[in-house]
């Protein structure tokens, strides 16, 4: 699963461009014949797999076609400046943990968003602690850090910063 925040102008249409050059690349497998196809979907429909993957937000799965993410799908999380994307994303991703969680940012710094997670996991509210004059946390609050800390690193994620980021980014982190 890949979450990605981008709030760059134009962002959106570069990579919608980049994503369709890379789904005419010719593979080299050929199609299965259709009546094999129509045997995997109703095997994966027995199994259960219709169903998309959870956001961790059930109001937010409600309004997705598939009840969540749909499986197999990169998931582009787009919007103007300031309207929480990379939040939510970072919300989904400490939330919903399958077998791991790359995480792109393009705009917020690796920093910002292990502080946001950290904050979300702990229940913390960097706000408030910023806004004190030295911005030091309570003994209440740094418990609350340190356990926000321990469990996002009981989480198998991995958050990655890059300024410039297009699918074969993305594919090699991926196999990394």
């Amino acid at each position: 699963r890949v979450c990605l925040a981008a709030r760059r102008p134009g962002f959106l249409a570069y990579a919608e461009s980049r994503i369709a050059a890379v789904t005419r690349l010719d593979t080299g497998a050929p199609e299965p014949s259709l009546s094999d196809a129509v045997r995997d979907v109703l095997t994966s429909l027995e199994r259960g797999e219709l169903a998309g993957v959870s956001s961790g937000f059930p109001n937010l799965d409600k309004n997705l076609s598939a009840g969540g993410f749909a499986r197999g799908d990169l998931n582009i999380i787009a919007g103007t400046t300031s309207v929480g994307k990379t939040t939510l994303a970072a919300n989904i991703a400490v939330r919903v943990q399958r077998g791991g969680t790359l995480f792109f940012s393009v705009e917020m710094s690796r920093d910002q968003i292990i502080r946001r997670m950290i904050a979300d996991l702990g229940s913390v509210d960097w706000a408030a602690i910023a806004r004190r004059r030295p911005p030091l946390p309570e003994d209440y609050e740094a418990g609350q850090i340190a356990h926000g800390a321990e469990r996002l690193l009981e989480l198998s994620i991995e958050i990655l910063h890059r300024r410039e980021l297009t699918p074969s980014t993305v594919r090699r982190e991926a196999r990394s």
